[in-house]
């Protein structure tokens, strides 16, 4: 098996943490996947003290480093959904989403989201439906590297409308944190 490293906190992490403080704070049980240098787990107890949090990521070395924190966040290795069996108010998502580059070191499984960058995210979009309560909603971060037309046509046709909530540009791209809800959904954000 393949060491992973710990994905640390960088730009999109603290563009997403922005909007995880604002939508943590109505929810009751929260999911941060691929959680990472655990950020946004943090991040969402520090907004809502009283909602059940939990933390998945396929790396164990991440999970353990979160559990050292005793921050009443449970934290647990999964594969995606694989050890998944709840539903969430709320599910944080800051995936792997740069293209494979054979030219550059983006192939690393912290980076990488597949040969267009958006496999992993759209993996994740199919799987969330079942954990998401009715009226939830997932925060996602995506990329202008990793044709954000393609995701956003697929999301919607997995049954998602998505609306940017914020992006950042940097000379080489441009960052977006997007929510994500069912169709069904209609109270207002």
């Amino acid at each position: 098996m393949m060491k992973l490293r710990v994905y640390e906190a960088a730009e999109d992490s603290l563009l997403l943490a922005k909007h995880v403080r604002e939508y943590a704070k109505n929810a009751e049980k929260i999911l941060d996947m691929g959680t990472g240098s655990g950020i946004q787990a943090e991040t969402a107890r520090k907004a809502n003290r009283k909602a059940e949090i939990d933390a998945a990521d396929i790396n164990e070395k991440a999970v353990q480093k979160l559990k050292k924190k005793k921050l009443k966040i449970n934290a647990f290795v999964s594969d995606l959904f694989s050890n998944v069996k709840e539903k969430y108010d709320l599910i944080i998502f800051n995936p792997p989403y740069l293209p494979d580059d054979e030219k550059e070191d983006f192939n690393s499984e912290k980076w990488s989201g597949g040969k267009e960058g958006i496999e992993i995210t759209l993996k994740f979009l199919r799987q969330a439906k079942a954990h998401l309560e009715e009226d939830g909603k997932i925060l996602l971060v995506y990329s202008t590297l990793a044709n954000p037309e393609k995701l956003i046509k697929e999301a919607n046709k997995l049954g998602y409308d998505i609306r940017n909530l914020d992006s950042e540009e940097f000379f080489y791209e441009k960052i977006y944190v997007a929510v994500l809800f069912l169709k069904r959904h209609t109270e207002p954000l």
